[in-house]
């Protein structure tokens, strides 16, 4: 089973842990509403009745994808953890296989997740629903049960101290050089007139080199096939190697030189932020992962270019008001960090 609501709630709920206390709920929330509204499947253990598994074991010829015809109506009923003394449980669901696998083995059966909220209501011993107790998981008990059907599913920002690279997202952002390539062997290349070019030139290092090395050869070889990309736009790829998304995209962010060159600059760096994102929504990507493109070896003052950011991703929701899209805006650094949330507090 690999239901796309139910993938979408799973990155959310690992970001939501991965950004530590006081991380905002909205992208969980977003995911479990957009789950409850549009038929998320989520995988129940249940118990083989007794008539089941009699049958199952005089069958000689198991196979996969054999059917039963039974003589008579059988109940299935779903696993459940007991909380208390007093027969009151929880009833434990899971995202995914791979979610599933990491307990106890089990039988299980995709269920609707707005039916079981239905449902809820009609098992008054069930204190509510635990989603992948084995990992990153949420209880949602009859309170926040009334939340997910109330709730109104909007884009939401957030700020993390991360590298993209360990954001479970949709697509993730990378600061891009202009050909689009990166690896040291492409630094050499570029050199070998033997000038030294300024760190902003090359495709080695940074964000761009990390985001290569881990995407692996094929990124590279779909990359040498674009034909590069202009400062202030954007291109998409696939994620290859990079597991914990589905797809990168690369924005080239403009070199910094000085206030005298900032009324060029900047809007050349917002629209990193615009293309990116509609590159994104066009993939239909629910989740976007950003650096703080330019602020690193291009010199962009990060005060000034994490204002940027806020600002452009903003606007874009306002003006796309019918997509619902979590967008993280990560800090490799401390400093980052801090200018973003300073934005926050004036």
């Amino acid at each position: 089973m690999d239901d796309k609501y139910a993938k979408a709630l799973r990155r959310a709920l690992a970001n939501w842990y991965h950004s530590g206390d006081g991380a905002p709920s909205e992208p969980v929330f977003n995911a479990l509403s957009e789950g409850y509204r549009n038929g998320m499947q989520l995988l129940v253990p249940i118990e083989l009745p007794d008539v089941l598994l009699k049958q199952l074991a005089e069958s000689k010829e198991l196979r996969e994808g054999m059917s039963f015809s039974l003589e008579e109506d059988v109940s299935i009923s779903f696993r459940h953890i007991t909380v208390d003394d007093e027969g009151r449980y929880l009833i434990p669901l899971f995202t995914g296989e791979e979610q599933l696998s990491m307990g106890e083995p089990s039988p299980a059966i995709g269920q609707s997740f707005a039916a079981l909220l239905a449902g809820l209501d009609g098992w008054p011993d069930c204190v509510g629903f635990v989603i992948d107790p084995y990992s990153d998981k949420i209880l949602v008990d009859h309170r926040i049960k009334q939340m997910i059907e109330a709730y109104e599913p909007k884009s939401h920002v957030a700020f993390v101290k991360s590298s993209v690279l360990d954001m479970q997202v949709s697509a993730i952002v990378n600061s891009a050089h202009k050909t689009l390539l990166g690896g040291s062997a492409v630094d050499e290349i570029l050199q070998d007139d033997g000038d030294e070019l300024p760190e902003a030139f090359l495709c080695g290092g940074g964000l761009n080199g990390a985001v290569h090395e881990a995407a692996g050869p094929e990124l590279f070889d779909e990359c040498r096939r674009m034909g590069g990309c202009e400062t202030g736009q954007a291109k998409i790829t696939g994620a290859y190697g990079i597991k914990n998304a589905d797809h990168i995209i690369h924005a080239v962010g403009p070199v910094y030189e000085g206030e005298e060159t900032e009324e060029e600059a900047r809007p050349l760096l917002a629209a990193c932020y615009r293309n990116a994102l509609d590159l994104a929504a066009e993939a239909g990507c629910d989740s976007v992962a950003f650096p703080c493109i330019s602020a690193g070896a291009c010199g962009y003052p990060i005060g000034k270019a994490a204002q940027v950011a806020l600002i452009e991703v903003v606007e874009w929701f306002e003006h796309h008001p019918e997509t619902v899209m979590n967008v993280y805006l990560c800090s490799f650094t401390e400093n980052e960090y801090k200018n973003y949330r300073a934005m926050i507090k004036s």
